[in-house]
């Protein structure tokens, strides 16, 4: 189970089409403009310190950009913990530096500054820290200086430099949110708007003039969100559209519906919203609370994919970078805001995965990975056509590719590591993905990458429950966990098993809700397994709706799991616990002790049940309690962690090494 999870907006169509053949970059242009933001160069080389102590795979989560984009910053996982990674310079060929390599968490709220500093937040004590981040000299972490600290429950930095702060700070109590500035020569924020005056929650957050004077938020009040705009220096606060007209024709946002913000152009003084209401959802731009509607052809994808999703928006607010996502692929287009005419396409292949995080300047940045490179900033070249002459770029065989393999109903696509042998591959693992609406990509995984190099092909569906193929897809499993998503893995499983008849047995592996899936998979065809490895387990919804915190059981509410809302499909749900007493394969459970979203105790109650049935441990199955989150494999021992599930995949409970009462 994924608690952020969230249904997407933009879905495709089902039928993914199979690619089983070894994706390239052909499709994107080769020069300067349009590749990973890499390059030899002194000022922004990686420190000895940090060298000595990053992973060897680099994972990195929670990019941001500086208010023009001229820095870019994210958390990277290290041996220390999680740390603070930093590209910064105006030009293409920059390399990452270390600013600290570790002291932070997942908790971390980044802002990047133009000048190559970074404002973060993170709990402290139950207080929220401000601090500003100054890079180091030399071969020195970073200088680290305490701007100001907050008692609020909820604190969320947002980026918007001004001429007296270098960002914007929203804390929100029981009531609704205040609005603040942080500045450099105050250990206190100031505040701009107090949350009497709001009467409700601000979300979002986006510069909406080129001072950073004047900022855009989404603001919430008894279940309707309007976009606003809040001058920084009066606190004012004013809705982005005029109020609607007689007939509703003006400020639709406002209207009969709900509006959001999505994008702005600061230089142009534009924004871009989406408004909801009874006739529907469309786009608008607004300039001076003057809207002006969005061509039908701009959110038209011309390959026939499903609509796109606006990422970024010109500086001149004449045009738009859309992200569509398909399955396991995402592309990039082009869309015009001054004609009719339809998107085109500036990058994407079936090899590179993109994020829905773009800055739009004097160039294009967005952040984008392949199976065989780690997410990093990427510079695209927004052009109508690809060069005339594009240089073909020799490449290595990609280390994953998508399948179609069987499903109870129709096909699904499976994202693939392994090489085109991976399906007689000695060993080859199931992995199932959390959520249950979260899907598989075409990214880059290090623990995949790392399960190949052992000779240990993965096929990873997206069955049904999954996102990105449709809203029917995605629904299917609602109130019916462990129904039509149980149903695709085992046919799937099944005809796998046909095709490696004298192969030996398959294995399992699932985290959080992949964790339960591959639990009833193990007890639903037992003959097809000889080992299952889990992380962040839960037994079923109703025994996790007993331990978990508030949140957590809104979302199982809200997914019909517990209490079980019939979705009216003829699947009844099933869980784990019911069938324990026929799993036979050998089982590792692994659980972070401080696991957020499925508490440490349902893997406890897992062993404990496991052993009332028989099963014996040490032998039959083993428990690892590791210090650590929801996503224990990877955060700071994930690497070790990893290796254990590696060598338990390989050779069983024998390879493991034995540690004081399963603990890491």
């Amino acid at each position: 189970m994924d608690a952020r999870s969230a249904p997407q907006r933009h879905a495709v169509p089902r039928h993914a089409p199979a690619r089983s053949h070894a994706p390239g970059r052909d499709a994107m242009t080769t020069h300067s403009a349009n590749r990973p933001l890499s390059g030899p160069t002194s000022a922004t080389r990686t420190s000895r310190f940090a060298e000595a102590t990053v992973s060897e795979e680099p994972h990195r989560k929670s990019f941001a950009f500086s208010d023009h984009a001229r820095h870019i910053a994210c958390l990277r996982l290290t041996r220390s913990g999680w740390g603070v990674e930093s590209w910064f310079g105006g030009a293409a060929d920059r390399t990452p530096r270390m600013l600290t390599t570790g002291g932070q968490s997942l908790a971390t709220q980044l802002v990047p500054l133009d000048d190559g500093r970074v404002v973060l937040t993170r709990p402290s004590g139950g207080r929220h820290e401000i601090v500003l981040l100054g890079p180091g000299e030399g071969d020195h972490e970073a200088q680290e200086r305490t701007l100001a600290r907050s008692d609020a429950p909820s604190l969320r930095l947002v980026a918007g430099q001004g001429p007296s702060w270098s960002a914007v700070a929203v804390t929100t109590e029981e009531g609704g949110s205040s609005l603040w500035t942080v500045a450099e020569d105050s250990t206190k924020l100031r505040l701009v708007v107090p949350q009497n005056r709001l009467q409700g929650m601000l979300r979002n957050g986006t510069r909406l003039d080129r001072h950073g004077l004047r900022m855009g938020f989404d603001l919430l009040q008894e279940g309707r969100s309007r976009p606003v705009g809040i001058d920084l220096i009066t606190g004012r606060v004013e809705p982005l559209t005029n109020p609607p007209a007689p007939g509703g024709a003006q400020g639709a946002p406002e209207a009969d519906g709900t509006g959001r913000l999505l994008l702005a152009a600061p230089d142009a003084e534009t924004a871009l919203l989406v408004s909801t209401s009874a006739s529907g959802t469309r786009l608008v731009l607004v300039t001076d609370g003057v809207e002006r509607p969005l061509p039908a052809a701009a959110l038209v994808d011309p390959a026939g994919g499903p609509t796109p999703l606006p990422i970024a928006l010109s500086p001149d607010a004449r045009h738009l970078l859309l992200l569509v996502t398909e399955g396991a692929r995402t592309r990039l287009l082009r869309g015009s805001l001054d004609s009719r005419a339809l998107p085109v396409k500036v990058a994407g292949d079936a090899e590179a995965l993109f994020l829905p995080s773009a800055r739009w300047t004097d160039r294009l940045q967005v952040i984008g990975s392949t199976p065989d490179e780690p997410s990093r900033p990427w510079v695209i070249a927004p052009r109508r056509t690809p060069p005339a002459r594009t240089r073909r770029v020799p490449r290595r065989r990609a280390v994953a590719h998508t399948e179609v393999l069987p499903g109870a109903d129709d096909d699904m696509e499976v994202v693939v590591y392994g090489g085109r042998d991976w399906c007689v591959s000695r060993h080859l693992v199931i992995a199932l993905h959390g959520g249950p609406e979260a899907s598989w990509k075409l990214d880059h995984s290090p623990f995949f990458r790392r399960l190949a190099k052992a000779g240990i092909a993965v096929v990873a569906p997206n069955q049904r429950g999954s996102t990105g193929y449709g809203a029917a897809h995605r629904l299917a499993v609602r109130g019916a966990w462990g129904g039509p998503d149980l149903d695709d893995v085992l046919r799937m499983s099944e005809a796998l098993a046909r095709r490696r008849r004298g192969m030996p047995p398959m294995t399992l592996y699932g985290e959080s809700y992949g964790a339960h899936l591959a639990l009833l998979a193990a007890a639903h065809r037992p003959h097809l397994w000889s080992r299952c490895a889990v992380s962040a387990p839960f037994l079923s919804p109703e025994s996790l709706h007993g331990m978990a915190n508030t949140s957590v059981r809104a979302f199982l509410a809200r997914h019909g799991a517990w209490p079980h809302q019939p979705s009216g499909s003829a699947h009844e749900p099933r869980t784990a616990e019911a069938c324990l007493d026929r799993i036979t394969a050998q089982l590792l459970v692994v659980h972070g002790t401080g696991d957020e979203v499925v508490p440490v105790g349902q893997s406890l109650e897992l062993r404990r049940r496991l052993a009332a049935h028989g099963r014996r441990e040490g032998e039959d199955f083993v428990v690892r309690e590791a210090s650590g989150g929801h996503n224990v494999l990877s955060g700071p021992q994930g690497s070790r962690l990893q290796e254990e599930v590696t060598a338990f995949l390989l050779s069983g409970c024998g390879a493991l090494i034995p540690s004081g009462g399963g603990d890491l």
